[in-house]
């Protein structure tokens, strides 16, 4: 499941993974349909996920999850700047 931080806007995006049954290894972000991915780096001080480089990703986007283990899953359409909107994943490990 991903949950959006308190505060989020189409210029500001924080997503947090719950209920993953591994650790996490990369989160990425796609506003174009696939053809790119912006890498999301986890903050010390939570398990949020954001922007390496501070911008913000818009509304909606596809979520790439990559797990230790090197499984991944796709998890499209997610709202991303409505804040604690909470919508399940596609897939688990």
């Amino acid at each position: 499941m991903f949950m959006n931080k308190t505060g989020v806007s189409k210029d500001w995006n924080s997503i947090q993974v719950q209920g993953a049954n591994t650790p996490l290894k990369s989160l990425e972000v796609s506003t174009d349909g696939g053809s790119s991915w912006t890498p999301l780096e986890v903050q010390s001080n939570s398990n949020y996920y954001q922007p390496k480089n501070g911008k913000g990703l818009g509304t909606t986007g596809d979520i790439r999850v990559t797990f230790l283990s090197g499984k991944q899953f796709v998890t499209k359409n997610i709202e991303l700047a409505t804040p604690e909107s909470p919508k399940a994943g596609s897939g688990n490990c």
